[in-house]
């Protein structure tokens, strides 16, 4: 699911975007390597990007694993629909 934030005040301009992924289902461990965050060729010679990439895809694995999630975990589900109600609101 894509989420983006326009300002009309701005001229309509994109002020904020999000990817969130809803996984229903749990996934075995396969499935998750290939949706971890990995250095690519862009982060080749970085080690601090490298080093960053693999936090983030030790902390996915550490916190969410091969759970189903469909939000943050610090999210309740109501908490989700205000905020995209408002967002909605606040665009429209």
């Amino acid at each position: 699911m894509y989420l983006k934030v326009i300002d009309t005040s701005l001229g309509g301009k994109m002020i904020a975007c999000a990817k969130w992924r809803i996984n229903k289902h749990e996934r075995t461990e396969e499935q998750l390597k290939g949706q971890l965050p990995q250095p690519g060729p862009d982060e080749e010679g970085r080690p601090a990007a490298q080093d960053f990439m693999k936090y983030l895809s030790s902390v996915r694995m550490k916190y969410m694993g091969t759970k189903p999630f469909a939000c943050p975990p610090s999210y309740h589900p109501l908490d989700i629909a205000f905020m995209a109600n408002e967002i909605q609101s606040y665009t429209s």
